[in-house]
This record gives C-alpha cells, structure tokens and sequence, in this order.
C-alpha cells in the first residue's frame, strides 16, 4: 500500500495486546511518530494501522493511478500491522503487506519473542527477499507518484522494497483488472497463503482458476530480486520510474492447475531448470488449438506440428 492519507496507528506490547501509546493519527508524510518510555518497549511490539474514527483508512494503491482507494472498518480494526522488538533509540517500521503476513503467522504461533522473528525470518525466507527486511520502512509511494523509486536521497533498501509492494499491488491488479483494492488485496492473499508456512497460492488463495494469484505467478516471484532488482537501483528521475513501472510485467506460460487453459501473463522470466514444470498439454479457452511440451525431447508440438522449444520462445518474442 502506498501512502496513507487517512487514518490512525498505535502501538502494543505484542505479548499482552495493551496499548503502549495513545492512538495517532497518521501525518501527513504518510508517518507517524511515537515517543515510547525505554521501559514499555522490553517486550517486543505490534504497529497497528487504523481507519479513522470515521472508519475509513484512505490511501495512495501504487496500482489504482487516478483516485484515492477507501477501505471502510470499524474504527478498531487493524488493516496492517507489524512485530519486532525495538532494540535502537530510533527504530523506523514498516507496516506493509508482508510484516502483517509474517504478524498473522506468528500469531498462529501465540505472540513471543521467539515467533515473532521466526514468524518475520519465514516471510523473508519464503519470498526470497535479500535485498531488504520485511519490518523495514519503505519509501512511500504518493498517488500516481513514482518519484521515491528514483531518488537516490533515499536508501537503497527502502527504495527496493517500495518498488516491491508497488509492482505486487499492480500484478493483482492486472490479473483482476477490476481489484478496487489491489494493494490491499495482496495484503489479505499473502496472510491466507503464508498462514501455513509456505509460499505456494494455497490456503484458500486459489480458487481454480485465478484466485488472488496462483501457483506458477507465486513461483516466478521468487524471481524478483534476481530480475528486477538492479533496474531499479539503476532509475535516475521521475519520468524513468514512472515508465518502469508502466511497462513491469513480464510474458511467460503456465498451466492453471485443475485446468488446460494456456495464458502468457505471468510475472515470471523462466530459467531452463523451472522448465519441467511446464511439461503437459495446454490448449486455449476454445478448446480447438492445442499445445504439447515435453521438456525431455525438447520439443513443443503445436497443432501436430513439432518445433524446437527456443524456436517457438523466439517466435513469441
């Protein structure tokens, strides 16, 4: 989710579920503040985010350009939230849509010291994020405001993970181009998905055709930071990361389990060794054009007629 512009946060002790603050609204910037006595924070701490007493939390969806996107709660509801133990004067926390995966987790677990950093490691582990932490501030993407990706004021670590979220947030979205809530939704997949553990469009998320996302789209994620990490580390101004994000997306096939429908709009770039993965048959919504891979001869058979698979990959190129 990108900026928000209106709403409330607070801050508990993770082990109790007492405030440790007075709720907040939030600035703004997109931030808010807390001064917290050293000695509320030996425990470690959950970040909420709220609606405001209205019950609205209104925010900047990287993937929704033309208007404010409003998810209506009752005032108390926390839409996001994050676990960590404050160990510095000043901690900056992000409260983003996998720091509440990871809460969510270790929640399942029973809040403590011990499950809330396995609960945050596991997110990392199953996202094969290197490049940032997952309780690390963002930089925070305004309405149609890509600029952050670009500016190099920023650390590195928070202009990634910013770019992270924002092309999650317009991949649900292109998938479902009638989310009216994308990044929010990706918040609410990726709790359900990673409530058992595991990375893999399961847990509800997959509904046998799309769903959120689905098996193959979470796989080719694993790809991001070897893909895309230094394209963005290399944008130098507004107009650069505005089209970067315009054109991310990148054409691959998947077979949608339960179905032979064959699609190319996967976020993935395949390596030969993901390529077994795509052995089978596949045919279009028509049911009349069929398609036949078989990784270990290395030929793809369109309508009976063989090809090479790099021939066909060319051809599409």
């Amino acid at each position: 989710m990108g900026k928000i512009i209106e709403g409330r946060a607070v801050l508990k002790n993770a082990l109790t579920g007492q405030a440790i603050t007075d709720i907040q609204n939030i600035d703004a910037d997109g931030t808010v503040t807390f001064k917290v006595d050293s000695n509320k924070l030996k425990d470690p701490i959950i970040a909420e985010i709220l609606p405001s007493t209205a019950g609205k939390l209104i925010y900047a969806d990287e993937a929704i350009t033309d208007k404010l996107v409003t998810i209506d709660a009752a005032a108390n509801t926390a839409i996001l939230r994050a676990a960590t133990t404050i160990t510095t004067n000043k901690t900056n926390l992000g409260i983003t849509a996998l720091a509440e995966a990871a809460v969510a987790y270790a929640e399942s677990q029973r809040f403590s010291v011990d499950s809330i950093n396995a609960a945050n490691k596991m997110v990392q582990t199953q996202l094969n994020l290197t490049k940032f932490n997952i309780t690390d501030a963002p930089a925070i993407i305004g309405l149609n405001d890509f600029t952050p990706l670009a500016n190099i004021s920023l650390n590195e670590q928070q202009r990634i993970y910013a770019a992270y979220l924002a092309t999650l947030a317009k991949e649900i979205k292109r998938l479902h181009p009638n989310s009216t809530q994308p990044a929010y939704e990706v918040a609410q997949a990726l709790k359900k998905d990673l409530s058992d553990g595991v990375f893999d469009a399961k847990h509800g998320v997959y509904d046998n055709t799309y769903g959120v996302y689905h098996g193959y789209w979470a796989k080719a994620c694993l790809n991001w930071d070897e893909y895309f990490y230094n394209t963005v580390t290399k944008l130098k101004n507004t107009a650069e990361a505005t089209q970067w994000f315009e054109s991310f997306n990148t054409n691959s096939l998947y077979q949608l389990q339960s179905s032979q429908f064959c699609a190319e709009q996967s976020l993935s770039v395949a390596k030969l060794s993901d390529l077994s993965e795509y052995t089978g048959s596949y045919k279009n919504s028509s049911g009349m054009n069929t398609l036949n891979i078989d990784i270990a001869s290395g030929i793809v058979t369109v309508e009976g007629m063989p090809k090479s698979i790099m021939y066909v990959v060319m051809q599409r190129i």
